[in-house]
Formats: structure tokens, sequence, C-alpha cells
């Protein structure tokens, strides 16, 4: 004979519906991992690495002679002081931001016309891949779904 003991099946049934519930909409989750990977992009040009950890390719000699001629009028400026995708204004740095479109989706970009150049590549400029989810996104957003799914938190 075999006996199945249902004590506590009522409240695994009521996690699940509740878990299936949060799953049905996921935007809150989302919009936390969408700042998350903000944050981790803005962070690679500081360290002027990929999501994977690999270090960018350095300005060519042209963009950095290019760069001190422009600056030689300031003074005090050196060539190692040019970071790849660091232009003056700072723009494509600062203009990461995320959108979740709809329930299931969450996007990260920058709006800048040169971001997929930068991003891919293109005839001799090599791609320097700032968008992506390192491995320490990867941990962060599987502890965040995890989180919402078990606690909507």
């Amino acid at each position: 004979m075999i006996t199945i003991d249902t004590e506590g099946l009522d409240e695994v049934q009521s996690i699940l519906r509740a878990m299936l519930e949060r799953a049905d909409n996921l935007s809150p989750v989302l919009k936390a991992i969408g700042e998350t990977l903000t944050e981790s992009t803005k962070e690679r040009f500081v360290t002027s690495t990929a999501p994977d950890g690999s270090p960018w390719k350095p300005n060519a000699p042209a963009t950095i002679a290019a760069w001190l001629a422009h600056h030689s009028a300031k003074g005090g400026w050196t060539a190692g002081e040019k970071k790849p995708l660091i232009g003056e204004t700072r723009m494509l740095s600062m203009t990461i931001t995320y959108q979740v479109p709809n329930p299931f989706t969450v996007m990260i970009g920058s709006p800048m016309d040169y971001a997929a150049t930068q991003q891919m590549g293109r005839g001799r400029i090599p791609a320097r891949r700032f968008l992506g989810v390192s491995a320490d996104d990867a941990a962060d957003i599987v502890d965040m779904m995890v989180q919402f799914l078990m606690e909507g938190k």
C-alpha cells in the first residue's frame, strides 16, 4: 500500500499560484534589472572593459594625436588621459538608459547615433562592447527574479 502525505500541499499550491500570478507581469523586476544594467554599463566606461571583462581596444594613435591637438590649449593633458569611448562631452556614457516596453522585456542602450558603431565596430573603428550582461550582472538578475517570483519584491 502506498500512502501519500498531503500535509503542506495546500501551502505549496498557494505559493506556486502566487508565483504564476507574479510571472504574468514582470515589469517591476524588469525595472530593477534595467537600473542594475544601466549602472553596470556606466561602470564599463570607467574600467574600459566589455561585459565579458576583456579590455577595450586602445585608441588609435591618430585619435590620440587629434585629441591632444584639440586639448593642447588647455594644457596639462597627456595621451594616457584619453580613454576609449570617452569624448569631451561624455554623452555616450551619460545617455545609457533602459526601457520596459512590455511586461516581459527590458531594453538598455543609448540614443546616440554612434552607439551602434562603437558597440559593433565599423571600418577602422574596433568594436568596444559596452552593452551586454556580465557574469555578475547575470547572477544579480537571477537573484532579483527569484526574489520577485518568491516574494513579489
